[in-house]
């Protein structure tokens, strides 16, 4: 019988970047069963230990879930399996109701995070109305990981409409937003194992920086929060004086600090320290790729990032979120702007003065990789001319000499400090505000 002989074949798994491209296909498949054949090539993701001499193209026929090689004929059967996530018994059905004030948290439309198998996901915090509902930032994710380890010679292999598939899913793919806590299961010290060899490096460093404050109790313990710098303090210092060395002759003696604090939240510093060393392991295993940041600098401390009063709260506990942005620039693209010099994020369309005149600005950490030349309203970074599946990691104002920087991805940034500060010509209320 068919499954006598179905159960006695032996299955091999195919790696990752082909798993994910013939589900596409059994996807598209089930919606038209007319799509059921797939051209795959194999030769730089397996190497035959037989009947090398057969190469390694293949038909895939989904409809009898068969594999045959192109040139030799030689047919194979093939294997899908599903896993199904099972129902909370509590609640009845698969995911819970979205709670009523989803939409809008604080004023902000923050939006659904759409979960596939394998993603890792750092929680940021859960939902102030129903704890069944998180808030988190995408750490790894294995489509768009392994869209970009596909060559141009194995995209030219690929049919056109997973081609299309995959683009869309890495132009709309969201790094951040909301999601049931039902559908996931905590990363347990296996899962990070298979993060960090799936990132080609050794376990994350997700420990807090040595400079940060511990709880007053005299335990290790790292608390959130804003911790103000004493002016007397090296750290103070660096701060205020790379600040300072940013800013237009003209802004020096005009613009007077009232304080700099630290942004301590681990949830967010861990988010982008996983983001970092896995650009900077893809760097210096594929250092030929950089195409445009020649010196291969991937992490810039500091960038600047002027804001209001009202976002810095937000900030600080979730991050650059995307959907805040295009609010005062989207000449580069529609990602979070970031500034080489202070005197660029000082201008109050981006610094919007308090009544008082007192101005907000961030000084980050960023993960600019790989840059291009930036687009109005572009929502990712242009595709690598060697890959068209792998995007650039950020868009800048001039790719020989950036001073505008702008990122996609929400774990791509840490707010390190918060500047206050006055301008001494500042207006109070009459002062104009960004639209």
């Amino acid at each position: 019988p068919e499954s006598e002989r179905l159960a006695e074949t032996q299955f091999v798994a195919y790696n990752r970047e082909i798993s994910t491209l013939i589900e596409i296909g059994w996807q598209d498949y089930q919606k038209n069963p007319e799509d059921s054949i797939l051209e795959i090539e194999l030769s730089s993701n397996v190497k035959k230990k037989q009947n090398a001499h057969t190469g390694a193209g293949f038909e895939l026929n989904l409809q009898e879930l068969k594999q045959v090689n192109l040139k030799s004929g030689n047919a194979r059967r093939i294997q899908r399996e599903e896993y199904q996530l099972q129902p909370d018994p509590k609640q009845g059905h698969l995911l819970p109701p979205l709670p009523p004030s989803f939409d809008e948290i604080n004023g902000d439309h923050l939006g659904l995070l759409p979960l596939r198998v394998g993603q890792l996901i750092k929680v940021v915090r859960e939902h102030p109305n129903d704890d069944s509902w998180a808030y988190g930032n995408v750490l790894f994710d294995p489509l768009t990981e392994s869209a970009g380890n596909i060559d141009n010679r194995q995209a030219s292999q690929i049919d056109d409409k997973i081609k299309a598939t995959i683009m869309d899913a890495m132009e709309l793919r969201r790094t951040s937003g909301w999601f049931p806590k039902i559908a996931t299961e905590a990363a347990d010290a296996g899962v990070m194992k298979s993060l960090a060899k799936n990132m080609g490096t050794e376990m994350p460093s997700l420990g807090a920086p040595s400079n940060w404050d511990t709880a007053s109790n005299g335990s290790s313990r790292v608390m959130d929060g804003l911790y103000p710098l004493r002016e007397e303090s090296q750290e103070y210092q660096c701060a205020k004086d790379y600040f300072r060395s940013t800013l237009h002759p003209r802004d020096r003696d005009a613009v007077e600090i009232t304080s700099i604090r630290r942004v301590q939240n681990m949830s967010l510093w861990q988010s982008y320290t996983v983001k970092l060393q896995t650009m900077q392991t893809t760097q210096k295993e594929h250092p030929g790729t950089y195409t445009n940041n020649l010196k291969g600098q991937v992490e810039r401390k500091w960038l600047f990032h002027g804001t209001e009063a009202d976002n810095i709260q937000k900030i600080n506990q979730q991050g650059f979120n995307r959907s805040f942005s295009g609010r005062n620039a989207v000449a580069f693209g529609g990602g979070v702007y970031f500034a080489r010099d202070a005197s660029y994020s000082m201008d109050p369309a981006y610094a919007v003065p308090d009544d008082d005149g007192t101005r907000h600005m961030f000084m980050c950490r960023v993960a600019v990789g790989d840059w291009c030349r930036g687009n109005h309203g572009q929502r990712t970074p242009d595709p690598k001319p060697y890959n068209s599946f792998e995007l650039y990691d950020s868009t800048v104002d001039d790719v020989i000499n950036p001073s505008v920087f702008v990122v996609y991805h929400d774990a791509q940034a840490y707010p390190e400090y918060l500047l206050t500060f006055r301008r001494t010509e500042d207006a109070r209320p009459e002062q104009s505000r960004a639209s």
